[in-house]
């Protein structure tokens, strides 16, 4: 039995969907599965976050209380697998103290997305750093299979991090699910714009660098171009208007100092925005070389080439995400139903 523990679910990003996305891969590939949902908590986060400080430990908590009660009721038995949708998850150490305890062996397997091993990511920027590597550090150690999206975050891991190299072979490079065809089919048919849109399709955090896309517009003002600059997260208010508006958008722009797999980039290049991200991050393996630049300027010219003239882009590899929830499955070994 596998029993999922998914991410609240936020409206506003990809974690809306993940709970049918998991499901339906559970069930195409006959795994037997229950999924534990927290208590219910505000659907939208506050602006320019990634999760409501509060409201993420009342639902974490929630699913933490349901688990361990099955744990005690019996009905979690050896071989059967924990699988978190994020492992960066406080309280997930008490499950290594009980399977000491009880010499019950339930496997502890999931994504890990960021932490504070990451100078760039909000955990590390806050102060967690100081406590958070070593709460990482027994996470690490006691969790049976880590599996991260791209090569990048599995270096930075290996390099950053209080992991020790022995245990690298617990982590596995898988992908995160990613359906360009469901967003194509969905949004395809929209018409791009003649309003020739420039999208910044980021939080408004620190390591996204909203400033620099305020830099550009205004550089952009003083050239001869047509356009019309948005923040996604100040002009939208639903995933539907979200994703209404990539497709209608002609060019994206990334200035992105923390990056672990890039939904929103892949958003933009499945509803044929011409990207413009750095090279360097996780965007080395999720988007072809011809739309990364190394310096501002080159950033600069490169979006203003292409508001000047839109070309349908060709995104080789962009479909090999959807395959990610099956490769997750096959390495904990729940392939079929028990």
């Amino acid at each position: 039995m596998l029993y999922y523990i998914p991410i609240e679910p936020y409206e506003t990003r990809y974690t809306a969907d993940w709970i049918d996305d998991f499901e339906n891969a559970f069930r195409e590939y006959d795994v037997e599965y229950t999924t534990i949902l927290g208590a219910s908590t505000s659907n939208r986060v506050t602006d320019g976050g990634v999760l409501d400080a509060c409201g993420t430990h009342l639902y974490k908590f929630n699913q933490l209380q349901k688990l361990i009660s099955k744990i005690n009721d019996g009905s979690i038995a050896n071989n059967d697998v924990i699988f978190f949708a994020d492992l960066w998850f406080p309280g997930i150490e008490s499950l290594f103290y009980i399977r000491n305890m009880l010499k019950l062996k339930f496997r502890i397997c999931g994504i890990f997305h960021a932490g504070t091993y990451d100078e760039a990511d909000f955990t590390y920027r806050t102060g967690m750093h100081s406590w958070g590597r070593y709460l990482e550090a027994s996470w690490f150690t006691e969790i049976d299979k880590i599996f991260v999206a791209t090569q990048f975050h599995k270096d930075l891991l290996l390099s950053k991090s209080f992991i020790i190299p022995e245990l690298s072979e617990k982590i596995y490079v898988t992908g995160l699910p990613f359906f360009a065809d469901k967003l194509r089919c969905k949004y395809g048919n929209v018409k791009k714009s003649d309003d020739n849109i420039l999208v910044f399709p980021h939080r408004m955090d620190q390591e996204k660098h909203p400033e620099k896309f305020d830099k550009l517009v205004k550089w952009l003002n003083t050239k001869d171009v047509n356009f019309k600059p948005i923040k996604t997260i100040i002009d939208t208010s639903s995933r539907e208007e979200y994703f209404n508006i990539l497709a209608k958008s002609s060019v994206m722009v990334s200035f992105a100092d923390q990056e672990t797999f890039g939904y929103s980039t892949l958003e933009s290049m499945a509803l044929d925005n011409i990207v413009v991200v750095p090279n360097r991050l996780s965007y080395v393996e999720t988007v072809p070389r011809q739309y990364r630049y190394d310096t501002e300027d080159e950033c600069f010219n490169m979006v203003l080439s292409a508001l000047k003239c839109y070309n349908k882009p060709n995104y080789y590899g962009i479909d090999e995400w959807q395959y990610s929830i099956c490769h997750m499955i096959e390495e904990m070994g729940v392939y079929y139903a028990f």
